[in-house]
């Protein structure tokens, strides 16, 4: 990847993240959200903890659990960044890419950096710097997970690393609201996140099944999917689809990069869902209404 493509990728990147920010808000404030009558009782059934292993159990994967996703320091060892992932990508000319070097451009352009970021999602160098200068920074209060107005808050989000790229914003941005844990699991982009708040007594689970071999893949049955997480006791609150990475064209195949399609299915199993499609075959900015359903 040139130097360029990496630069556009990370104009992509916080471009497209401000996207999310209007995802949430349709979540949020644009229509009428599951009552918290209907959230009553244990408010996700499976542990944060078990839901990861279980998922890890059916890929023959493992888990690991997140680190402070704003305290990227070793006690105060500013030569060291405590991030989830290690750098994979590093050609010749960017030999010098670090997560240290992506911690200071985004922390002296008035950004800030957060410990789950993958490589691949992530740059460096002065024009990067010259961009993010000039963007305007997340508005971290108003777009995370406990920004919803219900106590309890389930989501679910089933797509690739696209998708991903959206969710870093308001996973991250919970930090400023509340505590926040999780678990990566190996093999895949797959994430457990649970977040919580003390001062406002919001709660708010969310489960991300991105590349992951079983639940969000060529193979993968929405079906399935949907089983696993109803036999989990997860029972979303909202869903958030974005496209499978699949060549195919057989009817299956369809399906799988259809949001629509997938979005019928899950508005059977859970009727009481949000669902909220990411899906390329609607345009970035594609926007509509169906039943429960919103294309933003």
């Amino acid at each position: 990847m040139t130097q360029d493509n990496r630069i556009e990728s990370a104009r992509g990147h916080w471009t497209r993240g401000f996207l999310i920010a209007g995802t949430l808000y349709t979540l949020t404030f644009g229509r009428q959200l599951v009552d918290d009558a209907s959230l009553t009782g244990s408010p996700f059934g499976t542990s944060p903890e078990s839901l990861a292993r279980e998922i890890a159990r059916v890929n023959g994967a493992t888990i690991t659990r997140l680190p402070p996703l704003q305290h990227p320091l070793h006690s105060g060892d500013v030569t060291e960044i405590r991030a989830l992932h290690k750098i994979r990508y590093v050609p010749n000319n960017f030999s010098n890419f670090t997560w240290l070097e992506n911690y200071n451009i985004l922390k002296d352009n008035g950004h800030t950096w957060c410990s789950i970021l993958r490589d691949n999602h992530a740059c460096f160098g002065k024009r990067y710097s010259e961009i993010l200068s000039v963007t305007t920074p997340y508005r971290y209060s108003k777009y995370n997970l406990l920004s919803f107005d219900v106590q309890q808050t389930r989501i679910l989000a089933v797509g690739n690393s696209h998708l991903l790229e959206l969710l870093y914003l308001p996973i991250c941005a919970t930090h400023s609201a509340g505590i926040v844990e999780g678990y990566s699991i190996s093999k895949s982009n797959s994430l457990v996140i649970n977040a919580e708040s003390s001062k406002s007594m919001k709660s708010s689970l969310m489960l991300i099944l991105d590349n992951d071999p079983t639940f969000a893949s060529g193979r993968a049955s929405p079906g399935k999917t949907a089983q696993f997480v109803v036999e989990h006791s997860f029972n979303p609150s909202h869903i958030v689809l974005g496209s499978v990475n699949i060549n195919g064209n057989s009817t299956h195949d369809k399906l799988l990069k259809s949001c629509e399609g997938r979005a019928q299915l899950y508005s059977r199993v859970f009727p009481r869902a949000m669902i909220v499609c990411r899906c390329s075959e609607y345009g970035r900015d594609a926007q509509g209404q169906q039943g429960r359903r919103a294309f933003v």
